[in-house]
């Protein structure tokens, strides 16, 4: 709803809890071509302790997009989620724009990411990614980083 209150003309593959293949999401993209693909995820690990927001790229020119959208999520995560923490704890909620092999990431007809916005796993990080402010908070910094993206380029 905020990209397309910004004119952007979103195509959404899946609302709900429903399955759709990463091959069937990949065939989506080409059938549309898009200007960007990103696909929302929230981050899960066998233990409680890992924390914080990453995102993937496969083809380089994905990497300016993935790193402005990320860098935005980490602001967010600074701002309001761990805003009281200690530094050692600040520190961990980058981690980082990096390169990866995911299926959706390589896509050649536009750039294409993976975004982890937390980890379910993490008690607080699951507490925080159910609150509908926070929700609207870090869809509005996705927003941001695609407009700074765009706006780079």
């Amino acid at each position: 709803q905020k990209l397309e209150s910004q004119g952007a003309t979103v195509l959404v593959t899946r609302s709900g809890d429903s399955y759709l293949s990463a091959d069937d999401r990949r065939r989506l993209i080409y059938k549309n071509n898009p200007d960007m693909y990103i696909s929302i995820h929230c981050d899960s690990n066998k233990y409680s302790s890992p924390m914080g927001t990453s995102a993937f790229y496969y083809y380089p020119y994905s990497y300016p997009l993935s790193d402005s959208i990320h860098k935005q999520i980490v602001n967010f995560y600074k701002k309001h989620i761990y805003s009281t923490s200690t530094q050692a704890v600040i520190d961990k909620i980058d981690r980082y724009s990096n390169y990866d092999t995911f299926i959706v990431t390589r896509t050649e007809v536009c750039p294409s990411i993976l975004i982890e916005y937390g980890f379910v796993s993490n008690l607080n990080e699951c507490i925080a990614l159910q609150n509908n402010e926070n929700q609207n908070k870090i869809a509005e910094a996705t927003v941001q980083g695609i407009a700074d993206y765009i706006a780079a380029n």
